[in-house]
């Protein structure tokens, strides 16, 4: 499951910035595994992996003819 939002905002006409959060859960899994060498045993792992990520950037727009509008 990923849940983010960002927000972007002109500064001029071809720079942009721009700053994105998500927070992304990819679930719960459990593995278990038989050890070997001199510890034979079984060794359980509750794996609950989250990440929560922010990202920022300053965009450049190429735009040698301007905006064109049609009426």
């Amino acid at each position: 499951m990923i849940v983010g939002a960002g927000f972007e905002y002109m500064l001029t006409q071809n720079f942009i910035l721009g700053i994105e959060y998500n927070h992304i859960d990819l679930g719960r899994a459990n593995y278990t595994a038989y050890n070997t060498g001199a510890d034979t045993s079984l060794t359980s792992v509750d794996d609950k992996t989250k990440l929560d990520t922010i990202v920022g950037r300053l965009s450049y727009k190429f735009d040698s003819f301007g905006a064109v509008a049609s009426r």
